[in-house]
């Protein structure tokens, strides 16, 4: 038998080959002649050619070159069009990358686009996608812009580059989307606020504004901050992108490379990437987690374009999308955010305030708010009366014989049946019906009637200021069907008549109303004219009338569906979650933009007619009240940045139940930067189906006094009550009654530092409710902590509250790093090193509320009174804490005037006390400037309450002369040896002892 050539024998030589066969042959033991032909013969018959192909080399290597390419490119192929069966793929970038990473497309599709409409849009489609959504930009995406020229502009005085203008145009022609050329500009307005702005080819202005009141812009160095580091593309052969990095970390701020960038006739869309997980600011978002909702002014879903941004080296820094339209912004885990605008052409603003902590992105954008708005005051808010710190009762749906009724019953009057606990409040507005919307419902409450001008007089009696509620829809029977020819600027349908919606109007059959248009010169003309018609009908009594509520000025029409047939696709994806719907997007207004002359559709200021409607009527209303230097509270449901400074909100519209309660403060929290003068609706907007099977009336008790609690800790504290609606004080027990009462001289106990808390924001601006991170970001522990906790929030800087938000016997608070007391002054936590989270228990008649290490918080000692403004006859109670170590210091304020002249900051008509404390001594120190007017206040500090004090045995003395020994109390707080030392009976009158120093002498 002959051998054979092994494979792994041959070294690919075809000589070899032909030796090894030859060497074979001849070792054979016949010598058959046709065996020595082959030897004589031609080797090239016994070398077939299958052998060079399976052995040669050559061969070989390009064999192992189409397996990898086969089991690396081939493979993923087949197993991505057969195994997952996703069809066709786009033709630009790729569908294979991680969930993560995917930004929605066709986000403002009604319903979910089929997988033909996401290819045909260039778009990714999977059905076994973890995400609420199938359709998925590509990465890198289709929709991408390239550079067509830039301009930039040089300062002369620095000789740098201070704004860049790039005119862009589509990368690629998308057959089933209409990109068109766009422009962005990057600007530095001053060295702490950068500006994107991003607006049509067309304009000549940028963005859009509705108005000439706009800020005077501040140049400066766009290269030259020292905080941010800003990259963009500027060559046409490349995708367009800008970058923002933090210059001393390196850090993402915002980076358009992940996701698409788009500009359609009706649509603005941007993406980027986030620094992490950690932002406030944006609905439901907060640590990681993929988020869409469209921020569009409406009852339920209130938020705001800006949001606080947490680095991973826990800088911080702020972003604003200045922008009148509506959007949808969507959320993915990269972390990364995708904003997309609908309006014709739309233009829209980013601006980013480089903190780098969270207090200075507060000041940088409120300054820039300041800058941009209408206001009296370069500040965060306005300085609100002292009146406004107290509760505000209102009622819905009531008679003039009922509301007299209830009043008399809020005030303690004894009924045949029931006894009632007198409620202190401070502001009344009648009834939110009492007018339709200007003129009184003279059916409900006729003013030339006994009972009514009684009604007035108890409330006058009592001191009750009346806070009016005002509507935005104008009902036609009252103004006349002739709503062609009325003197209201109206807004107006497509077909050019107004615009008719419908609206519950305070009775039980719907009405048909037409609607302001705020926008329009005249505007303001008409409202005063409205209120001095109103005001003459209560002549005698407008000295009551105080300050100003709307109350639907979204602005909402019911069956907006039977009535609107929008090409708006946000309002069509809007109806999906509300049974209100909102005036139809296609109406517009009866002005022109100032700067285009074009007409203004409402879509396109939709998010600013609530600020504008209350603005306007806010100027008409104290007009009418012939008093310019009072101070008035004006409070609405739809407000937007920039507008907080001189308006309240009175909180989301959520049902009566625990959940309504927590969401209602988380909104608060999150959007702490936007809302000052703020509140929730007290015990609930309106009664769910839940809460009518909780059973007990105890349980629903419970609910309504633990909102009440969390309500009365908030700026602004009010409860509207409806028969079978919403609840009110009096539809509780008596006991829970007296428990309210108690919450409300709690409040009223500490209102001197709310008070004071808005001082301080008139010299820097602060925000009064804050997250604790707000305070606690920079120890890693604290911040890991706190930025996830958005149901416990710090009042000012020096009081913190865990407030009871279910039914639990107990709940989980954390305590940051320092020292904390609660409000008895029993010692909870102190820690030099990290903060803990404790279980505090839940207590029905108390709130949880703790004191921080190193201040000192003015309050009333034993407040009593019907008001708030009634309780300031009484004197003062500091409660101080004292130092933790030898060298530290407590520090506390308190600022006094007569709580209702406008211009008391202007003309230094106030007093100003300060307080600081260490282990040595507490001084007291005044400037005293107030000069008294018909308003009466005190002017005298009782009692001293110092909460960890060491030593029992001192003697006090003030300057050395007079000794407190008869007026020296200790006390111990419970389970602890920590000493209250309390110093009563001080009489400090700080007018006539500005400064007072209390020496300790320990013996």
């Amino acid at each position: 038998m002959g051998g054979w050539v092994s494979r792994r024998g041959s070294n690919g030589s075809t000589a070899e080959d032909k030796r090894r066969i030859r060497n074979s042959i001849e070792d054979m033991t016949h010598s058959d002649e046709a065996m020595k032909g082959i030897l004589d013969g031609d080797l090239k018959e016994a070398v077939r050619w299958y052998h060079w192909v399976l052995y040669d080399m050559r061969f070989r290597i390009a064999y192992a070159i189409i397996f990898a390419l086969f089991m690396g490119l081939g493979v993923p192929i087949l197993i991505y069009n057969f195994v997952f069966e996703t069809g066709r793929i786009p033709n630009y970038g790729s569908c294979l990358f991680k969930d993560n990473f995917k930004f929605e497309c066709l986000e403002n599709v009604h319903r979910s686009p089929t997988e033909d409409q996401c290819l045909r849009a260039e778009c990714c489609y999977d059905d076994n996608v973890t995400l609420p959504f199938k359709c998925h930009h590509s990465f890198p995406s289709a929709y991408q812009y390239e550079v067509v020229n830039l301009v930039k502009s040089l300062n002369s005085s620095i000789n740098d580059t201070q704004s860049v203008e790039l005119n862009l145009r589509p990368k690629y022609i998308l057959k089933s989307q209409q990109l068109i050329q766009f422009k962005v500009k990057l600007e530095w307005i001053n060295p702490e606020h950068l500006a994107l702005h991003f607006y049509s080819n067309l304009s000549t202005v940028y963005p859009k504004k509705l108005t000439q009141r706009g800020h005077q812009e501040k140049k400066g160095n766009f290269n030259g901050s020292g905080y941010f580091d800003v990259t963009y593309s500027d060559s046409e052969f490349e995708s367009f992108y800008i970058r923002i990095q933090r210059n001393d970390t390196k850090e993402i701020i915002f980076d358009t490379q992940l996701g698409p960038i788009s500009y359609t006739p009706y649509t603005l869309s941007l993406s980027t990437v986030l620094p992490s997980v950690h932002f406030l600011g944006l609905k439901g978002i907060q640590g990681d987690g993929w988020t869409k909702y469209i921020l569009i002014n409406g009852p339920e879903n209130m938020e705001f374009p800006f949001y606080l941004s947490f680095e991973s080296s826990r800088k911080a820094h702020g972003v604003f999308l200045d922008t009148m339209y509506p959007f949808i912004a969507q959320v993915n885990n990269v972390p990364g955010i995708m904003f997309t605008l609908e309006g014709y052409q739309p233009s829209a603003t980013l601006h980013f305030f480089v903190g780098p902590t969270p207090a200075d992105v507060h000041r940088q954008l409120h300054a820039h708010l300041n800058e941009n708005g209408d206001t009296d005051t370069k500040v965060g808010a306005s300085m609100p009366p002292y009146w406004a710190l107290g509760l505000h009762l209102c009622r819905k749906g009531y008679n003039v014989t009922e509301t007299f009724d209830d009043l008399l019953k809020l005030n303690g009057t004894i009924n045949a049946t029931t006894q009632y606990s007198p409620i202190p409040y401070d502001s009344d507005c009648i009834d939110d019906n009492f007018r339709t919307p200007f003129a009184i419902d003279m059916e409900k409450y006729p003013t030339d009637s006994e009972i009514f001008n009684d009604m007035l007089d108890h409330l006058r009696s009592y001191e009750r200021r009346i806070l009016l509620t005002q509507k935005i829809g104008l009902n036609i029977e009252s103004y006349g069907n002739d709503t062609e020819n009325s003197t209201v600027p109206l807004i107006l349908s497509r077909e050019g008549t107004p615009f008719v919606g419908i609206s519950k109007g305070g009775v039980k059959e719907p009405i048909s109303i037409v609607y302001p248009d705020y926008l329009h010169s005249d505007s303001l003309k008409w409202a005063i004219e409205e209120f001095d018609s109103f005001a003459k009908n209560i002549s005698n009594n407008t000295d009551l009338l105080s300050g100003l509520i709307l109350i639907d000025n979204f602005p909402e029409t019911l069956n907006s569906t039977q009535l609107c047939q929008p090409k708006s696709w946000i309002s069509k994806i809007q109806r999906t979650f509300y049974d209100l719907g909102l005036i139809c997007p296609d109406t517009f207004h009866n002005t022109n933009d100032v700067t285009t002359g074009e007409k203004i559709y409402h879509l396109d200021v939709h998010n600013i007619y609530g600020s504008e409607s209350t603005r306007k009527l806010g100027i008409a209303f104290e007009t009418s009240t012939g008093r310019s230097n009072e101070r008035f509270l004006r409070s609405s449901v739809s407000i937007w940045p920039g507008t907080t400074s001189f308006e309240g909100f009175s909180g989301l519209k959520v049902p009566f139940t625990w959940h309504g309660l927590s969401d209602s403060l988380s909104h608060i929290i999150r959007n702490f930067m936007i809302l000052p003068f703020t509140g929730t609706p007290i015990c609930g907007s309106f009664l769910s189906t839940l809460t009518n099977e909780t059973g007990p009336q105890e349980n629903v008790d419970d609910l309504c006094l633990r909102w009440f609690q969390v309500g009365l800790l908030l700026p602004f504290s009010r409860n509207t009550y409806e028969r079978n609606v919403t609840l009110g004080p009096l539809d509780l027990s008596l006991k829970y009654q007296n428990y309210i009462t108690d919450s409300i001289l709690h409040r009223y106990r500490f209102n001197p530092y709310f008070y004071t808390r808005f001082y301080q924001s008139q010299l820097q601006p602060e925000p009064i409710i804050r997250p604790l991170v707000f305070d606690f970001h920079k120890n890693p522990t604290d911040f890991n902590s706190t930025i996830q906790i958005l149901s416990q929030f710090m009042i000012g800087p020096g009081i913190m509250v865990a407030p009871i938000l279910s039914e639990a016997p107990t709940r989980e608070a954390y305590f940051p790093t320092g020292t904390w007391y609660d409000i008895h002054g029993n010692l909870i936590i102190s820690s030099t090193s990290k903060g803990k989270t404790l279980t505090v228990p839940s207590i029905l008649a108390e709130i949880p509320m703790y004191i921080r290490g190193g201040y000192i918080i003015p309050t009333l000692c034993d407040p009593s009174g019907s008001t708030g403004v009634e309780t300031r006859l009484g004197n003062y109670t500091l409660l101080a804490t004292f130092p933790t170590d030898e060298s530290g210091t407590s520090i506390g304020n308190l600022y006094v005037d007569d709580g209702i002249s406008r211009d008391s900051i202007s003309n230094k008509n106030f007093d100003y006390i300060t307080f600081e404390g260490t282990s040595k001594n507490f001084k007291i120190n005044a400037q005293c400037n107030y000069q008294p007017t018909e308003v009466d206040i005190s002017k005298m500090i009782t009692e001293i309450k110092i909460y960890g004090f060491p030593n029992s045995e001192l003697v006090i003395r003030i300057e050395g002369d007079q000794n407190f020994e008869n007026s020296i109390q200790f006390e111990t707080a419970a389970e602890n040896e920590i000493k209250i030392l309390r110093i009563y009976d001080l009489e400090i009158d700080w007018c006539i002892v500005p400064n007072v120093t209390l020496t300790w002498i320990y013996e």
